[in-house]
């Protein structure tokens, strides 16, 4: 027969390498004590001023007709896009007369949030929180199906 594998190492050891093998950790001091209210600045959204105007200079490199106010921080396209800032991030309204190319899991990407398609998918409104990838083949899928 073979060897019998035994326990791995126990508690002890572990707490004795941990004090011989990572005392670089003392460097950085004693915490404060005082943790840290709210999520991490990774998890939150972009400014929603900032998110508005790199919108605006997506759909305008696409080749559409942006109407921007920075003034009331809104822009619009056509008739039927219209984004508005805020202060959770960017509202995007969609409405047109044919059926957009989107399903309800396209709304409801990293970054978006409140996604809602109507039954017909001709009406679509979401808030945008965060520049990415999902936000821009939005905009460009939503520029695309109604520049045809």
């Amino acid at each position: 027969m073979g060897k019998r594998r035994g326990l791995g190492r126990g508690l002890d050891d572990l707490m004795a390498t941990h004090d011989t093998d990572l005392p670089f950790l003392d460097a950085y001091g004693d915490a404060d004590g005082k943790p840290e209210a709210g999520q991490p600045p990774s998890v939150g959204g972009d400014d929603p001023q900032e998110l508005l105007f790199a919108c605006v200079r997506l759909l305008r490199s696409e080749g559409a007709e942006v109407e921007y106010n920075p003034d009331e921080d809104k822009a619009e396209v056509e008739t039927w896009l219209s984004l508005v800032c805020t202060k959770e991030g960017v509202c995007l309204s969609v409405v047109t007369d044919s059926p957009l190319p989107l399903v309800n899991s396209d709304l409801s990407e990293a970054g978006f949030t409140g996604g809602r398609l109507s039954d017909d998918r001709c009406k679509a409104e979401v808030t945008l929180t965060r520049w990415g990838v999902p936000l821009r083949r939005l905009l460009s899928r939503l520029h695309e199906s109604q520049s045809q």
